[in-house]
């Protein structure tokens, strides 16, 4: 249940914290309830197992995790119709781009609610440590087409071209130049990968990856949005610094709701980014694929050390970002935060 973090990291997650617990009961009920998982033994074993079942590749761990992902994509859509209403406004079938595909749930519920749409998907190749696809007959599906890549690598697509990467770097047998459906626009796209235990990774990445992937599957999936489609994306503690910003950076260009499961993962800190009516012809929008790009290439391309000297944060910034923001975050986020908590409280862990 615990991270690693820099003295910097620490300091501004202390000041966001106290700023969210003086304004929010529900994130303070959700902060003591935190606290006394850290301090029993019996959470750090549950998670453990649960990290132990993720990690089981056997076929019904495999069908199971497909159908939680079927029942999320249900749920998901109940909540904010983001499925249902993808394309109607056109009057055409949906097109959907599922980034992080494997095991399939989330584009086995388009098809469930619309029999016509046109599938891309992009996932982590098996044999580089990722997810099977379980969607049924998919390879035999005309309206399903799925690409076997690290998002993360598609240096071209990130705008630095694979010839212009020093020979000398350690992921230079890696990068690659594919730019998966470029020239497809897309009524919806998913943005569901996460980084895999299993996927075998050079050392730089281990402190970057989330980062990295965040960024990577934001420009490739805004990259091929259409003007006022809708965007979803997994995160992590809407209270982190870097996750408020992207929902604050949406909120500039999209109309943004905040989903989390009741009862898939409702003991963990995940949830999902709904944002819908993405004006892509804005500013906003453009200025940030150029930043996430540029923080693709600064995780990719520089050393820790450097890495951390150029992403200080600044006391300024964090009360900036809270000042402005704090206040639409909270009403965003008391949804999940409330979810996690009743998680939390009915857990096996801290049941009295």
């Amino acid at each position: 249940m615990r991270g690693n973090s820099t003295p910097n990291e620490t300091s501004v997650s202390a000041t966001i914290a106290q700023y969210l617990v003086e304004h929010s009961p529900t994130f303070k009920e959700l902060t003591n309830l935190r606290q006394k998982g850290w301090k029993t033994a019996e959470g750090d074993r549950y998670f453990e197992n649960r990290r132990a079942q993720s990690d089981n590749a056997d076929r019904k761990q495999a069908q199971r995790f497909f159908n939680m992902t079927c029942q999320i994509g249900e749920e998901m859509d109940r909540k904010t119709s983001v499925i249902t209403f993808a394309a109607t406004d056109r009057g055409l079938s949906p097109r959907v781009l599922d980034i992080g595909m494997a095991p399939g749930g989330f584009t086995e519920t388009v098809l469930r609610k619309h029999c016509d749409a046109t599938i891309r998907g992009i996932t982590l190749p098996l044999e580089n440590g990722g997810l099977k696809v379980m969607l049924p007959r998919w390879k035999a599906d005309p309206r399903v087409i799925v690409e076997f890549l690290d998002v993360t690598m598609l240096a071209d697509e990130m705008g630095r071209p694979t010839t212009s990467i020093p020979t000398v770097h350690p992921d230079i047998a890696n990068f690659s130049s594919n730019r998966p459906f470029q020239g497809e626009n897309f009524d919806l796209v998913f943005c569901g990968a996460t980084a895999q235990r299993a996927h075998v990774r050079a050392d730089y990445r281990e402190s970057q990856e989330r980062l990295r992937l965040a960024t990577s599957q934001l420009v490739v999936a805004l990259q091929r949005l259409r003007d006022h489609g809708s965007l979803v994306l997994v995160m992590h503690k809407p209270e982190a610094l870097y996750t408020a910003e992207i929902i604050r950076t949406f909120t500039r260009f999209s109309n943004v709701r905040l989903f989390k499961p009741r009862k898939k993962h409702a003991v963990r800190s995940s949830f999902y980014m709904v944002a819908t009516s993405v004006d892509m012809q804005s500013k906003e929008t453009q200025s940030a694929i150029l930043g996430w790009k540029k923080q693709w290439e600064n995780a990719t391309f520089q050393s820790d050390d450097a890495l951390s000297a150029s992403s200080r944060v600044s006391e300024d910034r964090v009360c900036e970002m809270l000042a402005e923001f704090g206040l639409q975050l909270i009403k965003l986020a008391t949804p999940v935060w409330r979810t996690q908590a009743d998680g939390l409280r009915s857990a096996p862990f801290l049941k009295e």
